[in-house]
C-alpha cells in the first residue's frame, strides 16, 4: 500500500493513485509498473504534483520518444544513399 510513515498520505491514498494512473493511461496508454506508481504517487503527495505535471514528466521518457519515432530503414540503407530521391 502507498502510505508514508505516520499514516495515510494527505491528499489519499485513491486519489494519489488515480493521478498516476490517469496521466499514464492518457500518455502511454498502459496502467503504470509498480516503480512507475510508486515513484510518481510520491511526487504527487511530496512536491504537490497535479495529473498534467505527471503527463508532462512522461512525456520527457523515453518510453514515449520511442513510441511517437518515426519507423527508419536499415542503417545500410541509408549509408547506401537509399531511399534514392531523384
Amino acid at each position: 500500500a502507498l502510505y508514508e510513515e505516520g499514516g495515510v498520505w494527505a491528499r489519499g491514498e485513491d486519489r494519489v493513485i488515480e493521478i498516476v494512473r490517469n496521466a499514464y493511461r492518457a500518455v502511454l496508454n498502459r496502467e503504470p509498473d509498480p516503480t512507475g506508481l510508486r515513484d510518481f504517487a510520491a511526487r504527487v503527495v511530496e512536491e504537490n504534483w497535479s495529473q498534467a505535471d505527471v503527463e508532462r514528466a512522461l512525456r520527457c521518457s523515453q518510453e514515449y520518444r520511442l513510441s511517437r519515432a518515426e519507423p527508419q530503414p536499415p542503417r545500410r540503407w541509408r549509408q547506401e544513399g537509399w531511399p534514392r530521391t531523384r
